[in-house]
């Protein structure tokens, strides 16, 4: 199985064609000013006219019922922790919610300031749809600033951000695992030298969602050794100031991971979940997910292209090394020394429970190859339509035909009729 059983309680939900409708309209609204608009403001009418015409009908479902299977654990207990206002005892340490649940309380605040003008329920749905959408525009600006042809950032942004990994934290799991686009944004920010903005990102990648935080103190920590061998003082200070923004949420998280309603034992989160969530090479797996559908092929080949090119001229070692250490860690505590050594030595490491989420990181590294690689071949205008073709079918056939794909269930009651 992919995921979870399906409760008996959850109902399917038909689609209304006001869906489909409200869906299309705004996609081609949105991809037809992108045509006029420049800069920044094209990135993100692109994406999300893209966003929305591939996934419709989700937005016009938005308030009709839950994105996925409903109730699972995790999207139930998230509904539940917000109706009970758990984000407003974040420095509550004794708050058996907060303990549980950790820092990244971030997530639920997103939720209260969209809850003012909808349901909770579909404050969570419009979550998810953000969520997707600020990955996409990210990957973009970050994939435009390395290889500088912005047709090949916009196309790229899918295999990244509507990751089939994503469509599945979607159906079944809670929103704050679909905030991946802190790891392009915190790129970029390292790429363009903005110190302020490293701070900014590792201080929100951390309240969002923790994973996201260590993911980017893993790519810091490799960024700055790199900067002392080269004596880059840029790249040093962009560590720093991500290290900074991020010590008050990891101190915090360290206090919270020892309470006395601590979810679990480092042996349990090391046994009990860190060895099921993982990348597995045979099968070709990522977290249970087959590698053909959630891993672009096509992505895969180029960055492959790229690793060539580069282990040639031997111009980029340190980010060769940083991918597979990355992916060394995915794979997870069984017969692997890397990650036990890992557990034994970093305070906190035991509490990842998931360690497949590191392949983020060389999944990022893989498309941004990817799109070195075809902007480095000059492509026509009529190659790169013949690209996105490509893509979309691809995308349509190994993401949204699978059946993780989240459809529509009934929606829960409201709070007053759920006590």
């Amino acid at each position: 199985m992919y995921g979870p059983p399906p409760d008996p309680a959850q109902v399917l939900v038909a689609v209304p064609w006001g869906a489909w409708a409200l869906s299309g309209i705004v996609a081609v609204v949105a991809l037809l000013a992108a045509t006029r608009a420049r800069g920044v403001w094209q990135f993100a009418l692109a994406t999300l006219g893209g966003l929305v015409g591939l996934t419709m009908p989700m937005l016009g479902m938005a308030g009709v019922a839950v994105f996925g299977s409903y109730p699972t654990i995790d999207k139930a207990g998230s509904l539940h922790f917000f109706r009970e206002g758990v984000h407003w005892h974040l420095l509550d340490a004794s708050d058996p919610g907060v303990q549980l649940i950790g820092v990244h309380l971030g997530h639920l605040w997103v939720v209260q300031a969209l809850n003012v003008g909808m349901p909770d329920w579909a404050a969570f749905n419009v979550e998810s749809l953000l969520n997707l959408w600020l990955a996409w525009l990210c990957v973009a600006v970050w994939l435009e600033h390395r290889c500088g042809d912005r047709r090949i950032a916009l196309l790229l942004g899918i295999p990244f951000a509507l990751n089939l990994h994503q469509l599945r934290d979607i159906n079944w799991y809670t929103v704050e695992k679909t905030a991946i686009f802190v790891l392009p944004l915190w790129s970029w920010c390292v790429g363009k030298g903005k110190r302020f903005g490293c701070f900014a990102v590792g201080a929100s990648a951390m309240f969002l969602n923790v994973y996201m935080g260590v993911l980017i103190a893993a790519m810091g920590a490799w960024w700055g050794l790199r900067g002392m061998v080269r004596r880059d003082r840029a790249a040093m200070e962009c560590v720093a100031a991500t290290a900074l923004g991020m010590l008050p949420f990891g101190v915090w998280q360290g206090v919270l991971m020892h309470g006395a309603h601590a979810p679990g034992s480092p042996e349990q989160f090391l046994t009990q979940r860190a060895a099921l969530d993982v990348v597995s090479l045979v099968p070709w797996e990522w977290n249970r997910l087959e590698g053909w559908r959630s891993m672009s092929p096509l992505v895969l080949s180029l960055a492959g292209l790229w690793v060539w090119g580069e282990a040639i001229w031997r111009r980029s070692g340190w980010v060769i090394s940083g991918a597979v250490l990355a992916t060394l860690i995915a794979l997870g505590p069984v017969g692997n020394p890397l990650y036990m050594v890992l557990f034994d030595l970093v305070p906190g490491f035991w509490r990842v429970a998931k360690p497949e989420a590191f392949f983020f990181i060389p999944w990022l590294l893989a498309v941004t190859a990817a799109a070195e690689v075809l902007a480095g071949a000059r492509l026509s205008h009529r190659m790169v339509g013949a690209l996105a073709a490509c893509l979309v079918v691809g995308w349509l056939w190994g993401v949204r035909s699978h059946p993780v794909y989240p459809a529509y269930y009934s929606r829960p009651p409201a709070p007053s009729a759920a006590r």
